[in-house]
């Protein structure tokens, strides 16, 4: 299929929100962007949203070349199927970044999800690792039921972890 691309990359991203979302503790879930302002979604309630609204996968398997380039309505648009999937691929990464933003509203560590962070290193143009909680989602899945079982993470030991210029 010529779009398989399209599922395989959706794949990734959606793995790459569960392992955000293995970042989480428990008593986060209530947690919003701003006390008291319920026009930002708890973490609970952005996990709801995802699930309700990716949980495609399995089918978008079995659609052919001919479906893909098919028009569906996007909103109130006319659009093919596979410029709906980018966008939704766009929708899942943007998701996860708001995620990511409330682990370290809340003062937690990031592992890698595209390449280094701070807490893995620093930044990727000093060489800092990339570092995954987890090799895939199936030791995603065990270690979470075990506990939390993450990669450790080394921090970045005094290396620059923005780009911003240095104040001296």
């Amino acid at each position: 299929m010529r779009y398989e691309f399209l599922v395989e990359t959706y794949e990734t991203e959606r793995i790459k929100v569960v392992s955000v979302w293995s970042e989480f503790r428990d008593h986060d879930l209530p947690a919003r962007p701003r006390d008291g302002d319920a026009r930002g979604r708890s973490v609970q309630e952005q996990m709801v949203h995802q699930c309700v609204s990716e949980n495609l996968l399995t089918a978008l398997r079995t659609k052919d070349d001919v479906w893909w380039e098919s028009e569906t309505k996007f909103f109130d648009l006319q659009r093919s199927r596979a410029w709906v999937m980018v966008r939704r691929i766009a929708h899942t990464a943007h998701h996860r970044g708001q995620q990511m933003a409330m682990l370290r509203m809340l003062g937690r560590d990031l592992h890698s999800n595209y390449g280094p962070t701070a807490d893995t290193g620093g930044l990727m143009q000093n060489h800092a690792p990339t570092i995954y909680g987890y090799p895939n989602l199936n030791a995603l899945l065990d270690g979470e039921a075990a506990g939390g079982k993450k990669t450790p993470l080394p921090g970045a030991a005094g290396k620059a972890v923005t780009e911003r210029p240095d104040k001296k």
